[in-house]
């Protein structure tokens, strides 16, 4: 029996990430790529636009991309996770999509007793979504103002099988 995962792929792979507080765009990307942000609002409900924009790859449908929004903060020993949850939008009279992630920042936790008490600063993440990979367009997510984020590019196998178990 042969099972097929998905590998992790390095968090900086290739990508160039953008916040885009202002009109302005941080990043070293292509002026296409640049480009490509105007129809996005820079602001979007008082939420802050951020980008991803990812290198070409050969067959992209062997890729993913793991969006984690987040809150790095002091915590005890326990485990915690931001209440929150990501939408896919549309883009009106374009068709492009993008991502809102809303949240109300309550944190959930395991109650375990913590025998010495200590807090250490932690990044807190809600439930992450995986989305397409594509080169061709930039992922824009807009993210409460102090909500941070994060991602993963994930890559099939080079196997592939199907059968019994």
């Amino acid at each position: 029996m042969k099972k097929v995962g998905l590998v992790l792929g390095s968090f900086v792979l290739s990508l160039l990430f953008c916040v885009n507080m202002n009109a302005q765009c941080k990043t070293t990307g292509t002026e296409e790529a640049i480009k490509n942000l105007k129809p996005y609002p820079a602001v979007l409900n008082n939420l802050e636009r951020h980008v991803l924009f990812l290198e070409e790859k050969t067959d992209e449908n062997l890729f993913k991309v793991e969006l984690i929004a987040g809150k790095t903060m002091e915590v005890d020993c326990n485990r915690h996770g931001l209440v929150g949850n990501f939408s896919e939008e549309t883009l009106q009279g374009w068709g492009y999509t993008y991502h809102v992630f809303a949240t109300e920042n309550q944190v959930i936790s395991t109650l375990m007793g913590c025998p010495d008490n200590t807090k250490t600063e932690k990044f807190v993440s809600a439930q992450p979504i995986t989305v397409r990979y594509n080169s061709r367009l930039p992922i824009v997510v807009y993210l409460p103002e102090g909500v941070e984020l994060k991602y993963r590019i994930w890559t099939a196998g080079p196997e592939s099988s199907v059968g019994k178990e």
